[in-house]
């Protein structure tokens, strides 16, 4: 057979590669189920192995393929381990005492209690009874295991432990979910159509240039694509996103998948690599399978979190949204009523700040519920073609609990934006209605409050006005001071009043534009009816008070005139009679008897002339004081007719 050509250009390659080699063709050491076919094609065709190269480049591949696989699985072990704060450094030696497998399976299978064992064991009987129970764990999970016992695990035979391994991987990461390894690629292949480049066809070709990984990230939003144009970085940076992400840890080596480093060296092998037969060889798809497993859950299970998001988002939406529709039916209906004309100030005052900063809010809401349509709709989309997916991947079996819920096409989300829409457009009418009643309304009410703001004004000033006119005992004042300023006064309501006749014109106005108003009509009539005399009859009262203290003023200044003229014949009258006592009482020598006649002769005609003053009737201002002068006045008369009859 091709196969035995195969083994024996290996066979220098040692007992163990001679080992991995029965392995393949289904010897005792291939017991582990689900492990042969795959292994088989794996392993090229003679004709390739002979043309790739010396046994020793092929045992170096295969060495590679053997180093590349014990990473990926240690890795793999230790992710679940680490449920257990457990690592391990070493997969061959961690497995030998037993512990780690009976820790890893209890993490497998959710065991509900742990395992009994010994957790240190020092000796190889202590390690095979651990390893035994660990057998009788798997067994007892339906688990078939061929040809591997104990001892094998405690020797550490690295081909069994890496076929156990797989074992365990295709059961608790593939089969656990309901898939294999044909529907795990084609899973991939699903969701990478369309992406330049990329190209499904097995697990060995199409996974090392990173653009698969890349795909698959990016077809989740995650990634950009295309990356760049280096295969391990576009393969690191997709590892990076997918641990970031989706929490898959890195099992993969990127300078192993991308076949750069094939000696495990650390340093790129150009030379191997331009043999691709070889870099085949040493390629453990394997690994590749395993993480894209990996990848797979987390993807779907990112996927379910997210319809349940959606779910959430989908039901606060239309909560959301029946609210608003709410709302807008009350506001429409709020103002498409009437408000009295009285109510309409204390709108526009307070009520409609309040309101525009709750229409404002409102509108808020609105363009929150827009953007949070969008993004639903987005998303509905998105699992609507994610269910597509999936229902054709289940076609041919039954899907696990995941399938049935991704392979369930969400169902559409009703119209939401459109009856909003509508709603406010209806509101917004409804308001302009509104505003437009309000300013029919304002007009009479406008002119009222102007009506109000003179007559207050008239009332003041009435009130002032009304006390001033009433005001008749400044008429009796004989004080002209106080007179001059009574006319100044009534000057200066005579004034105003001529204003006041153009303001009563005014109210009169504003009151016919009211004639209409049923509301505001009586109200103007009372407010206006105690200021009728505003106007033409108050100028005409003012006119009578100013004529009337100018009459008062008049007789004051008379009387003073007429004071003023007896002060001055008292004042003569007074010299007279001094003149003559002195004469009567101290004659002198040169006091001639025509000096005496000419005094005596000029007394007597201001005697004469006082006489007439004082028979004279004083009446009106000033009459006291007239009196007084008056009596002074006769005292000096007195006095001169006596002083006559001694001269």
């Amino acid at each position: 057979p091709k196969y035995l050509r195969c083994s024996f250009v290996m066979v220098s390659s040692g007992k163990e590669l001679q080992g991995r080699l029965d392995l393949t063709a289904g010897s005792k050491f291939g017991g582990f189920s689900g492990a042969q076919k795959s292994s088989r094609e794996r392993i090229p065709s003679n004709e390739k192995v002979a043309d790739a190269g010396t046994p020793s480049t092929v045992a170096t591949q295969r060495e590679r393929y053997d180093r590349m696989q014990v990473k990926t699985f240690t890795r793999w072990w230790n992710t679940w381990l680490a449920h257990r704060h457990e690592k391990l450094n070493s997969l061959i030696e961690g497995v030998s005492p037993g512990v780690m497998p009976l820790i890893l399976l209890e993490v497998l299978s959710e065991a509900e209690s742990p395992f009994t064992c010994n957790r240190t064991p020092k000796l190889r009987f202590h390690q095979l009874e651990n390893q035994q129970t660990f057998l009788r764990e798997v067994a007892a999970r339906g688990i078939r295991l061929v040809n591997i016992g104990a001892e094998d695990l405690v020797d550490g035979n690295r081909t069994l432990i890496l076929g156990l391994t797989w074992t365990l991987i295709l059961r608790y990461e593939l089969q656990k979910f309901g898939a294999d390894e044909k529907q795990l690629l084609q899973w991939v292949r699903a969701r990478t159509v369309g992406y330049q480049g990329v190209f499904i066809s097995n697990w060995r070709e199409s996974f090392r240039d990173g653009l698969a990984f890349t795909a698959v990230l990016a077809h989740e939003d995650l990634m950009d694509y295309p990356p760049g144009d280096d295969p391990t970085e576009r393969l690191q940076n997709a590892f990076e996103v997918a641990e970031k992400c989706l929490n898959v840890p890195q099992l993969l080596n990127p300078l192993d998948i991308a076949g750069v480093d094939v000696d495990g060296d650390g340093e790129d092998d150009e030379l191997l690599q331009q043999d691709a037969r070889l870099m085949d060889l040493g390629f453990d798809e394997r690994s590749v399978i395993t993480y894209v497993a990996k990848l797979r859950q987390a993807i779907r299970a990112r996927q379910l979190t997210q319809r349940e998001a959606t779910g959430k988002h989908r039901a606060e939406l239309l909560s959301r949204a029946s609210e608003l529709t709410s709302w807008l039916a009350n506001q429409s209906y709020r103002f498409s009523q009437h408000l009295p004309a009285s109510q309409c100030l204390e709108w526009i005052h307070q009520g409609k700040s309040a309101w525009e900063e709750e229409q404002r809010a409102h509108a808020s809401i609105l363009d929150e519920l827009r953007a949070l349509t969008d993004a639903i709709s987005a998303r509905l989309a998105k699992e609507t073609a994610e269910a597509k997916l999936e229902a054709v991947e289940w076609e041919q079996k039954e899907p696990d609990e995941a399938g049935k819920a991704l392979s369930h096409a969400p169902d559409p989300l009703p119209d939401v934006l459109g009856p909003l829409d509508e709603g406010w457009k209806v509101l917004q009418d409804t308001l302009a209605r509104f505003n437009a009643a309000i300013e029919a309304a304002l007009v009479p009410l406008r002119t009222f409050e102007r009506l109000k703001r003179v007559a207050t004004r008239a009332a003041v000033w009435l009130d002032g006005v009304r006390l001033i006119l009433s005001d008749e005992k400044s008429l009796e004042n004989t004080n002209e001071a106080v007179l001059l300023a009574a006319l100044q006064e009534a000057e200066r309501l005579k004034s105003e009043a001529g204003g006041m006749i153009s303001l009563s014109s005014e109210m009169k106005s504003l009151e016919e534009k009211l004639a209409d108003s049923d509301e505001f009509r009586l109200q103007a009539a009372a407010l206006l009816a105690p200021l009728a005399e505003v106007g033409v009859p108050l100028a005409e009262r003012a006119q009578r008070r100013c004529v009337l203290i100018t009459e008062a003023l008049e007789v004051v200044r008379a009387a003073k005139r007429e004071r003023q003229f007896l002060e001055a014949q008292l004042f003569q009258m007074a010299n007279f009679v001094a003149d003559l006592e002195e004469l009567a009482e101290y004659p002198l020598p040169f006091d001639t008897a025509d000096n005496r006649a000419l005094l005596i002769e000029d007394g007597s005609v201001l005697h004469t002339a006082l006489t007439s003053t004082l028979s004279a009737e004083s009446e009106g201002a000033g009459a006291e004081e007239t009196l007084a002068l008056r009596t002074r006045g006769v005292d000096l008369l007195r006095q001169w007719d006596a002083l006559i009859g001694h001269v």
